[in-house]
């Protein structure tokens, strides 16, 4: 039987998959400030405990992973998921890489009925991924930068 070549995602839940996720970071200069290891890995192992953590494997090779965090808006008492990491491996930025880490955030989203916040710090995501994604998740792009909002009964996922 021929491997599944499909990006499979799936929530980190072990030593393991913190050590994985820490590793493809690391290994892939993904961090954008200068790295200190254990802190590193305290929160990677905080996240994964808080079921927080999601990576993205292709035949069990780590190919994508985004971390979240829950809190309060800035300027609001309501809470929003906001990410900590994320980062697509070069060779698989393209849309299939990228759709199943949105499905497992707006599965978040949908369920907790809590909005997302996410940064993509890979310069190379396509323009078509974003666009895409606006389209299917009600996201609203800006830059780098997306909302992902739980959809309201019967609202499509148009752009407003």
């Amino acid at each position: 039987m021929a491997p599944d070549s499909r990006p499979q995602a799936r929530r980190a839940s072990s030593q393991s998959d913190m050590e994985a996720v820490y590793r493809f970071l690391r290994d892939n200069e993904a961090m954008p400030a200068v790295l200190n290891p254990a802190k590193a890995l305290q929160r990677i192992a905080e996240t994964i405990r808080a079921d927080l953590a999601f990576m993205v494997e292709i035949d069990g090779q780590l190919i994508a992973t985004i971390g979240l965090s829950r809190a309060d808006w800035w300027f609001s008492d309501e809470e929003a998921f906001f990410s900590l990491w994320m980062h697509i491996e070069e060779e698989h930025r393209g849309l299939r890489a990228a759709r199943a880490l949105l499905d497992e955030i707006v599965d978040l989203v949908s369920s907790e009925n809590t909005p997302a916040w996410i940064h993509w710090r890979s310069p190379r995501v396509s323009d078509s991924v974003l666009a895409q994604a606006a389209e299917e998740y009600a996201l609203y792009p800006n830059g780098r930068e997306m909302l992902i909002r739980p959809k309201k009964r019967g609202e499509s996922g148009d752009v407003r």
